[in-house]
């Protein structure tokens, strides 16, 4: 890694909200962020809160497409390594399901491949391996 930091930061997907196509927002996802040539580029992918609008129950028909769009979006962390860290969003919103990337991090994991994830829960400072000290502030602190 350099002496520059390359990310990319997304937020505030609200994929399950009954107003917007979550293959439409992932789509568009996949095109602008989840797709190779932006993680060959980039060394950490910021994802600040509220992937969720609402809980979801394990038999919506979005969540299928949602779990594969994680999938994905891991997989090219773990191939490009690039750094992971996923903000806690609101509680309206999120309600703590963001967590699911680190789940499929760990089965990712146990199939071999490592991703560097991290979920951030409070007001908290990293410092990165090249050095670069971040500040994380999630929704509602």
């Amino acid at each position: 890694m350099s002496g520059i930091l390359r990310i990319a930061t997304i937020g505030d997907l609200h994929l399950n909200h009954r107003k917007n196509s979550v293959d439409v927002t992932i789509s568009a996802l996949n095109k602008y962020v989840t797709n190779e040539r932006v993680f060959r580029t980039i060394d950490y992918l910021f994802i600040e809160g509220d992937v969720f609008d609402t809980l979801m129950d394990v038999s919506d028909p979005k969540l299928p497409s949602i779990l594969r769009w994680v999938n994905r979006a891991l997989y090219l962390a773990a191939k490009h390594n690039v750094g992971v860290r996923v903000l806690e969003g609101t509680g309206l919103h999120d309600r703590k399901q963001s967590h699911i990337f680190v789940s499929t991090g760990v089965n990712l994991e146990k199939m071999g491949l490592h991703v560097e994830i991290k979920y951030i829960s409070t007001v908290s400072v990293e410092t990165l391996p090249c050095g670069k000290v971040i500040a994380y502030v999630p929704d509602e602190m």
